[in-house]
């Protein structure tokens, strides 16, 4: 948005700077540095479909409260999804998500650093954007034998952030030269140089009343905090609003 010099835009951050050691890859400090100055802490209910490993066992939902929000805390996967998905959502009414048309801007924000096969290269796979990508650098004994293994029942060794999804692969990570990346590192930071942007840390949105834009306002709180948010600004079911004693402004069905 800040790349068009005639809108101002303004970030609120509700946490600060990240600590140092969040460049280190795969140090899952959400977990083994627990800090509320760094991150929210929710407890989940129990899940009856996913975390299998976990079946029915409820546990902490660790959110990123910082500059560069859960990316800062997260495992770094990177992957763009299945290519039926995406054209599952534009026949449903939903023009620019098919996958030929997201495509192009995965592959403008992306600065793959992995080996490419000459099929997967110009279509799908790009260099040169603000997002690091990378193949874990380091990988057991133990990681060679599962994808031989898979090669002996018929699944080859793939890259899965093609149209190739169904196969064995080594995992892709947001990284860059071994360190994180964060989309404040590849996004907002960089992007503080132009006048038009600013960035306002310690700034926790508890409730959204009345806000006043020339052209928008976009709350982006996270998958736990914006419907969180949006239901204590009174938006949402109308028996979970009536339930917690929230005055609803705008109710779901």
């Amino acid at each position: 948005m800040a790349e068009i010099s005639e809108w101002d835009v303004l970030v609120l951050e509700a946490g600060g700077q990240p600590p140092a050691f969040a460049k280190v890859p795969f140090l899952h400090f959400g977990s083994e540095f627990p800090n509320s100055s760094y991150m929210n802490y929710y407890k989940k209910r129990p899940q009856k479909y996913s975390e299998q490993f976990a079946k029915n066992i409820g546990g902490l939902y660790q959110r990123g409260k910082m500059i560069g929000g859960s990316g800062t805390i997260n495992q770094m996967m990177y992957h763009r999804g299945i290519p039926q998905d995406y054209e599952n959502w534009a026949a449903q009414g939903n023009p620019g998500w098919d996958y030929k048309t997201v495509l192009e801007y995965f592959k403008k924000t992306e600065d793959y650093q992995g080996p490419l096969k000459p099929r997967d290269a110009a279509p799908f796979r790009a260099s040169g954007g603000p997002i690091g990508v990378e193949k874990v650098a380091w990988k057991p004994p133990v990681c060679r034998v599962a994808i031989r293994a898979g090669e002996e029942m018929g699944l080859a060794e793939v890259d899965y952030n093609t149209d190739t999804t169904i196969g064995s692969a080594i995992f892709q990570l947001t990284t860059k030269n071994r360190e994180r990346v964060t989309t404040a590192d590849a996004f907002l930071l960089p992007g503080l140089r132009r006048r038009n942007l600013k960035l306002q840390i310690n700034s926790q949105v508890i409730k959204v009343k009345r806000a006043f834009a020339k052209r928008e306002v976009i709350l982006s709180a996270g998958a736990g905090d914006s419907p969180k948010l949006l239901m204590l600004s009174g938006i949402g079911p109308k028996k979970q609003l009536e339930k917690l004693g929230v005055s609803k402004i705008q109710r779901n069905r």
